[in-house]
């Protein structure tokens, strides 16, 4: 959970992990539970763990069903580092997925996240993952953009302001988020509550704009099934901040769960109530879950 940013709605960067789970551990755990289809190897930075394709290559040879793997970046890493190990996960021979995180146009950008250039460190590690997607089908990016109190009505003027610098870039480019408090996972509390929750209202009217302007351009002919995918995925995020009410939440569990950095499991990143850990209650998921019906109900 080391990260290198200074973001203003997240507290990830102000922690000392230590005694994070090693990669032994991390391999007995991906042995023992061999049925993930999809992986997210999150952060802070994951790009900053020194074992970060040791970690993938452990989900890729136990879980013989799985599809991809994906990873945030903040890009401030050097770009040539996650370059270099973006490629060594690719000789795996499943799907890699990066999303680079980006919350605002350049002045914005770099205010949110605390760190001057940030959004031109973005920009330039496009540029190399999309020289990367030419060259690999097992390979594809996209920015994420995570809604919140200090970006609130501003991504349309981000994707304006982007395609100046890369005019080839679309809306479908974009993995729209919502920001949350969440002790467990961003370390944040209500003291950020400003910078962080959103004006309902008017984030449901910004989330109906990006889903028709996404609708306008893929057209019915062009959605596969990774667009159709995001498009459902918009639908629920509208649902949810219409209702406060996750539209998913019979998937936790069942379809997805979220393990920090220590071996603690939860049923979401938004959701601070531990149903186990791994170092304490074995390396059997599933084990771990039976135990927890009544926090997952």
């Amino acid at each position: 959970l080391h990260c290198n940013s200074r973001c203003k709605h997240c507290n990830i960067w102000q922690l000392q992990p230590k005694n994070e789970l090693n990669i032994e551990e991390i391999r007995n755990f991906a042995k023992a539970n061999p049925n993930f289809t999809i992986v997210e190897l999150t952060g802070g930075e994951p790009f900053l763990r020194s074992d970060i394709v040791d970690i993938a290559k452990a989900f890729s040879e136990y879980s013989k069903k799985l599809y991809a793997i994906t990873l945030p970046t903040n890009s401030l890493v050097s770009s040539d580092l996650i370059v270099e190990r973006i490629k060594e996960m690719l000789k795996l021979k499943k799907k890699i997925v990066v999303t680079l995180s980006l919350d605002g146009y350049r002045e914005l950008e770099d205010e949110i996240r605390g760190v001057k250039g940030n959004y031109d460190r973005v920009i330039a590690l496009y540029k190399r993952l999309k020289e990367i997607k030419e060259e690999n089908k097992n390979f594809d990016f996209k920015f994420g953009f995570t809604m919140i109190g200090l970006n609130q009505g501003k991504f349309f003027e981000t994707l304006r302001r982007v395609k100046e610098d890369l005019p080839e870039v679309k809306i479908t480019n974009f993995h729209i988020n919502v920001g949350a408090i969440s002790e467990g996972y961003y370390g944040n509390n209500s003291t950020l509550k400003d910078n962080i929750l959103v004006d309902r209202e008017k984030a449901a009217n910004e989330i109906k704009e990006i889903i028709k302007a996404y609708k306008k351009e893929m057209g019915i002919l062009n959605f596969d099934l990774v667009s159709m995918g995001e498009y459902i995925y918009m639908l629920g995020l509208l649902e949810f901040i219409r209702t406060g009410k996750n539209p998913f939440k019979r998937l936790i569990g069942e379809a997805s769960i979220y393990m920090d950095s220590f071996g603690n499991i939860y049923p979401s990143i938004l959701v601070s109530k531990k149903l186990g850990s791994i170092r304490e209650d074995g390396y059997d998921l599933k084990n771990i879950l039976s135990k927890s019906k009544d926090v997952l109900e």
